[in-house]
């Protein structure tokens, strides 16, 4: 509670006869101060706040000059006849509320344009009445949906250019420095992942090269066919790698392995598996006849 205390001064009389004052300390309350006729301003619709500015006093002390008058305080919900909530609007100011809606006018400037109004009551008009959100109708969201328009189109044309690349022959670290962020240094790491995670995506986009000790030859259906068919026969009698790498142009017996191998995929009768024992013998005899010492060439392999 507001209090303002003050020191009243009383005389006594002293032994030798002279007044003496002592200082005693008497407490009045404010609201004793305010007039009455705060008591008819309350009544015509002014609020505590208001008249708390008012008198310089604080809402408590308006309050309890009020009770003291025998006032009965309204509710914190109701504001006096001109409130938000017992305020009623006519159609015709309900209309103008929605077409200044429908031009983008803040709902903040058309509750300042009529007065005694919020903003949210604005909002809850239009509402109710069909009107789409502010959120709905912002600029944002079309910018943010441009946004990322304009991304996914970049992006799909780098995908496109590193494909170009790729299947052109570029290498890892090329494709690094294609694919990478212009501040990481390029690597045949960080190329051969970001291909590898492109292809899961994209496959057709990506597809797998040939390993490179591998070499076009340039051959139709007929002569490739026909090449097949002579290693077949070179393998079905016994030859080495070695023997048949250096007779149809492989670069070395690895290479001519996987040569086989990768016939054997599409044409196992062709390439059927030779046995060890077979070939330990026949590169026995073979050594025996020639008088040639047991090279790697004539170890038998195991394909």
């Amino acid at each position: 509670m507001g209090l303002l205390s003050y020191f009243k001064r009383e005389p006594q009389q002293s032994a030798s006869g002279r007044k003496q004052y002592e200082h005693r300390a008497t407490f009045v309350p404010v609201w004793t101060n305010l007039p009455d006729s705060v008591r008819d301003e309350y009544e015509a619709g002014e609020t505590l706040f208001k008249l708390s500015l008012k008198y310089r006093v604080s809402n408590n002390t308006i309050r309890q000059k009020l009770e003291a008058l025998g006032v009965k305080i309204r509710p914190k919900s109701c504001h006096g006849p001109n409130n938000n909530h017992a305020r009623k609007l006519d159609a015709e100011k309900i209309a103008w509320i929605l077409k200044q809606d429908s031009q983008d006018v803040s709902h903040a400037e058309i509750a300042r344009q009529i007065g005694n109004i919020t903003r949210e009551r604005i909002r809850q008009i239009c509402l109710a009445n069909g009107c789409a959100t502010r959120r709905s109708r912002q600029t944002k969201a079309l910018a943010i949906k441009e946004m990322r328009e304009a991304r996914k189109a970049e992006y799909h044309k780098m995908v496109m250019a590193a494909s170009e690349a790729w299947k052109k022959g570029a290498s890892l670290l090329e494709m690094s420095a294609l694919l990478g962020d212009p501040r990481i240094i390029p690597s045949i790491n960080h190329g051969n992942s970001r291909v590898g995670w492109l292809r899961r995506k994209y496959p057709d986009l990506f597809p797998r090269r040939r390993p490179c000790h591998w070499r076009a030859l340039g051959l139709t259906d007929e002569q490739r066919k026909e090449r097949m068919t002579a290693i077949s026969e070179d393998w079905i009698a016994g030859l080495s790698l070695a023997e048949i790498a250096q007779r149809h142009g492989y670069k070395n017996q690895h290479s001519a392995a996987q040569g086989i191998a990768h016939f054997r995929k599409n044409h196992r009768e062709l390439f059927p598996r030779r046995s060890p024992w077979i070939m330990r013998r026949r590169n026995a005899a073979a050594r025996k006849a020639s008088s040639v010492p047991s090279t790697p060439e004539n170890q038998p392999n195991h394909l």
